[in-house]
């Protein structure tokens, strides 16, 4: 597996790797529960692994970094912290844009520059 310096928090800290073919079973099924008990995602039914599989595959194909920052709830302080200890900045919130479980919920939205971010053009 390769290390694109997107994947880093500094030139000693990994975030991790893109997922492998091999893992998208495991993706699914770990996804599948948050869609069902959490709210990170408005989805309502968790997706199969084809759809998870057809996911990827688009996402390899444009290649773009897969690097998941949501945080559902602004009450969800646990993954705030998380997020910041990695790198990312909180840069706004969405107030009540989903329903889920019974209650309307907020969105965090949290940036981390890839690479070199803003500080160099794009190529």
């Amino acid at each position: 597996m390769t290390d694109p310096q997107w994947f880093k928090t500094d030139e000693m800290t990994r975030i991790g790797d893109l997922p492998a073919a091999a893992d998208i079973p495991a993706i699914t099924a770990i996804y599948g529960h948050h869609v069902l008990h959490g709210l990170a995602t408005f989805e309502v039914e968790p997706p199969d692994t084809a759809e998870m599989t057809r996911r990827f595959a688009t996402i390899r194909e444009l290649g773009l970094p897969y690097l998941a920052a949501v945080i559902g709830d602004s009450a969800n302080l646990a993954s705030i912290r998380l997020h910041e200890k990695f790198g990312f900045k909180r840069v706004g919130m969405l107030p009540a844009v989903g329903f889920k479980f019974g209650r309307w919920v907020d969105s965090v939205l949290m940036q981390r520059d890839l690479a070199d971010g803003q500080r160099t053009a794009p190529v």
